[in-house]
């Protein structure tokens, strides 16, 4: 079995040549393994969960879908396709709230905020 580092670096080559927006944890399994070496679940999943822990990683978590995994960079929120589970990265949603004024009244310290918005793509839509 190789050693972690080397599957945290194959992790980071994955997510920077897909051209799709986050990965799950399958997904990145099965891109690692098409390079000719497959991870174990468990040691992929220790890998992933270090470079989250760095901060190197983000994992987007999505309400009953497995969370998908990015590199981290500028924060920004997501739109996701309910029908074909495309994950599509836009500006920080957050940034035209009130977030001081909702810490003063309700007395939280925010410290992070994750928007998904669920909805239908326009090619699923049949929008052209």
């Amino acid at each position: 079995m190789a050693r972690p580092a080397k599957w945290s670096d194959k992790v980071l080559a994955a997510l920077a040549a897909t051209p799709s927006h986050g990965l799950t944890l399958e997904e990145l399994r099965a891109d690692i393994g098409r390079q000719g070496q497959e991870p174990e679940f468990s040691a992929l999943f220790r890998a992933v969960e270090q470079l989250v822990a760095y901060g190197t990683v983000r994992r987007v978590a999505i309400a009953g879908r497995a969370a998908r995994h990015e590199l981290a960079g500028q924060h920004h929120d997501h739109l996701l396709c309910t029908a074909c589970d495309r994950l599509v990265p836009v500006g920080c949603l957050a940034a035209k709230l009130d977030l001081a004024g909702l810490e003063h009244a309700t007395g939280f310290a925010l410290a992070a905020h994750d928007i998904v918005l669920p909805g239908l793509c326009p090619a699923c839509r049949g929008a052209p």
